[in-house]
């Protein structure tokens, strides 16, 4: 096993001589063949750097390091207002924090730093949430197989049809009404919804203000004969009603909306219905809405319903449409938008929204030769359509102004699976699946994915237990007594652990288990992680042609309560840093600034 690392080191530091050579190359890969789309970041430079290490305000690490990428979070209330920015804040006007954020960008770029800007306005635009759930069964094998309901009826008077008058071919659930029949017809139509945890976190951290990514509006997509509100005397007739249920903190099921949709709520303010698709409603009378405020639910975290026939473990949350059975009624899917996302995708989009954009893409991103990148940190599946809004407008805003290819580099993790249950996460954390659903759908230049090789089990008390997983060499010198958050034991012993721990098969959550979910504690838990992270960049990378950028995490982190990190030797990220190189990865963005401080010691 000894042998089979120390090739690994060489081949990395082979590797590394490539990369070098590349990197001084005149020609860009996009110059000999066509990739999409274009790239400011060319190719062949190799990234190197930290997130957040825009904290270094003198630059002298940076500079140190030899650091090629300037990164800063923002944090909440603030944009880069700690770096010299003071009036950089989500609702500020382009006169105050344009110069002052340009400025920033000048220092970087006489620095030779490529700047990956997280933004207050293009973040809050990207944390938008948009979930599609159809009414009519999807296949199992369908990518968006968890876009449904457990439950949707079918009878002699509901049945799923190909809408060819106004619904273009689309599958939709037709109720037949009788005014005559209604009791006998009625019925709830949908229900018990597979990925029913989007509307119950966000991963945003913004300023105050921006409740609206916790608002939503329910937007199910219905028609109905315009005979029948054509006659003012039917406006009073209930069509169906939305049923939203929420879950409170004790796990328990609450409603949360309970609204008739009547034949008045499809009449226009002109007073018209012509019989089409609607998914805002009007008239609503004060008792009724489709609006909900605050979050829907608790945490996350794989707790999504999926198929799962009880909820005894899963979360509570659900849409229920309930039809009446008194008019005919036509359901295609129900849309539930957060208020970024309804103000950002409606048709025509938002005033105010698109004059953010276009300072962001033609006052910053063009305003010097830079290479620049727009970055989001964790995200929901359901941020996607938002995320694939904003950074195809600003590249498009920006090439317009100064030629300029714009795109976003965004983070990708587990977090992409909790759109479904655990026992379901390869249905969607998988090459293909992330391919079509993500980098396509973003329009992505390179794929930035994370992991962290050394985690240690969660315990409630310090020193550590010989059950912890992670290990170090006891010939290393300690001075933090019991506070290390690993065990000590033999170099030989040592390096056979190192070397399990990285290249493991299957990884932990590649076994099938159902049950457990990841961040339990469980030891060994993580073993392989670090390998099938290197495969699915690397995998992506090839079938795209876009960069893998390996953003390796290497802070220490103590959460009794949760998960935990052991803080990585400096020869163990060296060598990760090297495996990582024989994978093809084009950049080392390590996490946050403890990076270029462990180096500096």
């Amino acid at each position: 096993m000894k042998t089979k690392l120390i090739i690994s080191i060489l081949l990395g530091l082979s590797a590394l001589s490539f990369v070098h050579y590349n990197s001084i190359r005149s020609n860009s890969r996009e110059e000999q063949t066509a990739v999409f789309p274009p790239q400011n970041f060319q190719d062949t430079t190799f990234l190197i750097g930290a997130l957040d290490d825009g904290f270094d305000f003198e630059y002298e690490r940076l500079d140190e390091l030899g650091f090629n990428v300037w990164h800063k979070y923002i944090g909440k209330n603030m944009g880069w207002t700690i770096n010299g920015a003071p009036g950089d804040t989500l609702l500020a006007d382009s006169s105050v924090y344009v110069p002052q954020v340009k400025a920033i960008l000048d220092t970087n770029s006489s620095h030779g730093l490529k700047s990956i800007m997280m933004r207050p306005k293009v973040t809050f635009l990207y944390y938008g949430k948009r979930s599609d759930y159809q009414c009519e069964p999807v296949l199992s094998n369908d990518d968006l197989w968890f876009y449904s309901f457990n439950v949707s009826k079918q009878s002699t008077y509901i049945q799923n049809i190909v809408d060819t008058t106004y619904g273009n071919g689309a599958i939709v659930k037709r109720c037949k009404g009788d005014p005559a029949d209604a009791s006998s017809r009625a019925d709830t139509i949908v229900k018990r919804l597979k990925a029913n945890t989007e509307q119950s976190s966000t991963w945003a951290d913004l300023p105050k203000g921006s409740s609206p990514i916790k608002n939503w509006i329910v937007k199910p997509r219905i028609r109905i004969d315009s005979t029948i509100a054509d006659n003012p005397a039917n406006f009073n007739v209930n069509v169906c009603k939305v049923i939203v249920i929420g879950e409170t903190k004790t796990g328990a099921d609450t409603i949360l909306k309970s609204s008739n949709i009547k034949v008045i709520n499809f009449i226009n303010d002109q007073g018209n219905y012509d019989g089409k698709y609607i998914e805002e409603f009007h008239n609503f009378s004060s008792n009724d809405s489709l609006t909900i405020n605050g979050l829907w639910g608790g945490g996350n975290g794989n707790r999504a319903r999926g198929n799962h026939s009880n909820d005894n473990n899963n979360s509570k949350v659900d849409i229920q449409i309930y039809w009446y059975g008194i008019c005919d009624m036509y359901i295609d899917y129900v849309r539930v938008d957060n208020m970024v996302a309804h103000r950002l995708l409606k048709p025509g989009g938002d005033l105010d929204f698109e004059k953010w954009l276009r300072w962001e893409a033609q006052d910053i991103a063009c305003h010097n030769d830079s290479p620049i990148k727009f970055y989001i940190e964790l995200f929901d599946f359901s941020n996607i359509p938002c995320m694939a809004y904003v950074s195809r407008k600003l590249d498009s805003l920006a090439y317009a102004k100064c030629q300029k290819h714009i795109t976003l580099t965004g983070l990708i993790s587990g977090i992409y699976s909790f759109v479904v249950p655990w026992e379901d996460r390869f249905s969607v954390l998988n090459t293909g699946h992330i391919i079509r659903n993500y980098v396509e759908k973003v329009g992505l230049s390179d794929i930035l994915i994370p992991c962290y090789p050394f985690y240690t089990n969660k315990q409630v008390s310090i020193p550590y237990t010989n059950t912890t997983f992670a290990k170090i060499p006891n010939t290393l010198p300690s001075t933090n007594g019991g506070e290390v958050l690993a065990n000590a034991i033999s170099p030989s012993a040592y390096d056979d652990w190192l070397q399990d721990n990285l290249d493991h098969s299957p990884a932990y959550f590649e076994t099938g288990s159902t049950s457990e979910y990841p961040w339990d504690g469980t030891a060994r838990q993580w073993e392989g992680a670090f390998r099938w992270t290197m495969k699915m960049g690397d995998a992506i990378s090839k079938a795209k042609d876009i960069p893998f950028l390996y953003n390796g995490q290497s802070h220490l982190w103590y959460y009794a309560e949760g998960e935990s990190h052991k803080e990585p030797t400096n020869e163990e990220m060296e060598m990760i840093a090297n495996v990582s190189l024989t994978y093809g990865e084009r950049g080392l963005i390590d996490t946050k600034k403890m990076f270029a401080l462990k180096q500096i010691e």
